[in-house]
């Protein structure tokens, strides 16, 4: 099986989380299978589109981050508990069961080592920002908007 990886560089973006002061670092599947709904029915190609997508091998995953390459979200129920060595002190545990739980996304070729045992560091590939709008909205207040602004190391 063919899978294709399309990299979209963005300076600043709004994906938002439900609300317009909050925004999140990427996008789910269903968003992008939106975009693409109304951007084939803008070009008169919905048609031709929905027989594409109805097909078995048309797949779609969530957006990740892809910084120097593509990273992958952190799998769930790792590291397993019996890796974890019990020789190691106690506060040395808690210190590695913090760092796991913040972790969001892995490297690609982080990923092997991940699943047997090693712990990385969670790495940041934007800033999430919150502006207050100075024009009043409808109703007379100020309103605020979040944007995710990413790191130009890409």
């Amino acid at each position: 099986m063919t899978y294709k990886l399309y990299i979209m560089a963005f300076q600043n973006a709004h994906f938002g989380s439900g609300t317009l002061d909050s925004s999140k670092l990427t996008f789910s599947a269903d968003r992008i299978f939106s975009a693409l709904v109304l951007e084939s029915l803008k070009m008169g190609k919905l048609d031709a589109f929905l027989a594409e997508a109805n097909q078995d091998k048309f797949t779609l995953t969530d957006a990740f981050p892809f910084q120097f390459g593509p990273f992958l979200p952190k799998p769930i129920g790792y590291p397993k508990h019996d890796q974890i060595d019990q020789s190691v002190d106690v506060k040395e545990v808690r210190r590695q069961a913090k760092l796991s739980k913040k972790l969001q996304f892995l490297a690609l070729e982080n990923v092997d080592d991940y699943l047997n045992g090693e712990l990385f560091e969670n790495e940041e590939h934007a800033v999430i920002d919150t502006v207050t709008k100075n024009q009043p909205h409808k109703d007379g207040n100020l309103y605020q908007v979040a944007t995710t602004r990413f790191s130009n190391d890409t």
